[in-house]
């Protein structure tokens, strides 16, 4: 409704507008609010995104400027394993947990959890970004089933950067969910990871980078932005006071 409200008022202003190229900006705003207004009666399918990596790889900031894009509006449900896992210890985010938090029966409950939220999600129709290690084979399929038994599109990305970057990272790290260290990192690094199957990106580089070829997957995979999400720095900026 605001949406349909915003293109009429759009509309009437690009007709009183004096300059041409002003008239054609409102004129512009106008159709893409409109665009908007007409796409939330017609919503995009839920959909589950995957995206794992070792610590220090980037999964959780690329989820978060990941999820705006998939999926019905206002985007997909970002389901972080490091967020599960506190919630299930009982303990705030940004607080650290002991070696039981990390012990593996706590790791498959948190796994467990994270299935169970994202099928609660599709069944209701929301697009979800499932943020998790997914270090074991066991792991990468169980989401895929969720996804499947859903019949939802799967799409999944496996982050990786180079040793010293992964330290680096956490390292920088402030007020995080994840209690990954240096110490973490090393060890992970040794894992048996089995063969990954997912789209690989290399996120050593920089985050701008890192996203694009991010997005380049998901486009290779037959995702296409909805006209209306093209006009969302221009929607913003005319919604400020």
């Amino acid at each position: 409704m605001r949406a349909a409200v915003r293109a009429h008022v759009s509309a009437a202003n690009a007709r009183r507008a004096p300059v041409l190229g002003e008239r054609e900006v409102l004129i512009r705003e106008a159709r893409a609010y409109l665009d908007m207004a007409l796409g939330y009666l017609a919503p995009e399918p839920a959909r589950l995104d995957a995206i794992g990596g070792l610590s220090g790889t980037g999964k959780s900031r690329a989820a978060r400027e990941l999820a705006p894009l998939l999926g019905p509006e206002p985007g997909a449900r970002i389901l972080r394993t490091d967020v599960i896992r506190k919630r299930l210890g009982g303990v705030d985010i940004h607080e650290r947990l002991g070696p039981h938090g990390y012990a593996p029966a706590m790791t498959e409950r948190t796994y467990g959890r994270l299935f169970q939220l994202s099928e609660r999600a599709l069944a209701a129709g929301q697009a979800v970004v499932a943020d998790a290690g997914f270090a074991g084979p066991d792991q990468r399929d169980a989401i895929a089933s969720v996804a499947r038994n859903a019949g939802v599109l799967f799409r999944e990305l496996w982050l990786e950067a180079s040793p010293d970057v992964m330290v680096r990272r956490v390292g920088e790290r402030r007020r995080n969910a994840s209690d990954a260290t240096a110490d973490v990192v090393e060890r992970q690094l040794s894992y048996d990871l089995g063969e990954i199957e997912w789209d690989r990106v290399d996120s050593s580089g920089s985050r701008q980078d890192t996203m694009a070829r991010s997005r380049r997957r998901l486009v290779s995979d037959g995702f296409r932005a909805p006209p209306r999400r093209a006009w969302r720095p221009l929607i913003y900026a005319s919604l400020r006071p």
